[in-house]
């Protein structure tokens, strides 16, 4: 590779030459690259990442979503058909959801959302000739945690704050998650929904991850968490 994980890259910069690379080596490229040709070049600047064995993509801090397929993202219903969904996913334009895309649906048992609903689903087709294309499901049918998402509070994220969340490099939800009882789906997209025990658990859980972005380090993040469980305490004494 011309790049190591770690290094900035920016638009047009070829990371690998496949013609001059052993046949034997593999690549998966994700978000900020394209594969050109023989070539697999950076169509975002930002920080080339690499998850082993050989997933690569570009961390970026692109304000706007580009919808990239198997990205798993929360959206908003914004429209209502008979047999399919428009959602709003940040995108520069909304997707469509099948009415079928859950898990068990039928013409007859298809799940009624209303406008204004939230859905963790994943992205079926993102490519920038065809309207984005959403599903509840995986492969074999199953909901894995997808589908519509029912209460709870949802904020949104910085791209690269919600991907670095998903990182096992940041523990932030491992750490909250041991002094606090919530659930949380986390979008590549930017947005983030929680549902806590209490509303003052969602509260606190929702103000760590919006000031995460400021930590750099582990450490930092640690004293993140004790900040917010301090208060979070202060507040219960006070009820």
């Amino acid at each position: 590779m011309n790049f190591e994980p770690g290094e900035i890259v920016m638009p047009g910069d070829v990371l690998v030459d496949l013609d001059i690379t052993p046949s034997e080596s593999r690549f998966i490229i994700g978000p900020g690259l394209r594969r050109e040709d023989n070539k697999i070049l950076a169509s975002k600047s930002g920080i080339l990442q690499k998850k082993e064995p050989h997933i690569f993509w570009v961390n970026s801090k692109e304000r706007r979503y580009v919808p990239v397929r198997g990205d798993a993202i929360i959206g908003i219903i914004i429209q209502k058909g008979a047999d399919t969904y428009r959602v709003d996913i940040g995108a520069s334009e909304p997707a469509s959801l099948s009415v079928l895309a859950f898990e068990g649906a039928t013409k007859k048992t298809k799940p009624i959302l209303q406008i204004g609903d939230l859905v963790y689903a994943r992205l079926l087709v993102a490519n920038k000739d065809m309207e984005p294309e959403l599903v509840c499901m995986d492969s074999a049918g199953r909901k894995r945690g997808l589908g519509p998402l029912e209460e709870g509070f949802l904020i949104t994220l910085p791209l690269h704050t919600a991907r670095r969340l998903l990182s096992s490099d940041w523990p932030l939800l491992h750490l909250l998650g041991r002094e606090i009882s919530y659930e949380a789906a986390v979008g590549l997209n930017g947005r983030v929904w929680i549902k806590g025990r209490t509303i003052k658990d969602t509260l606190a859980v929702a103000t760590a991850l919006e000031t995460s972005s400021e930590c750099r380090s582990e450490s930092e993040m640690r004293c993140l968490v004790e900040r917010i469980l301090a208060c979070r305490a202060g507040v219960a004494q006070e009820d």
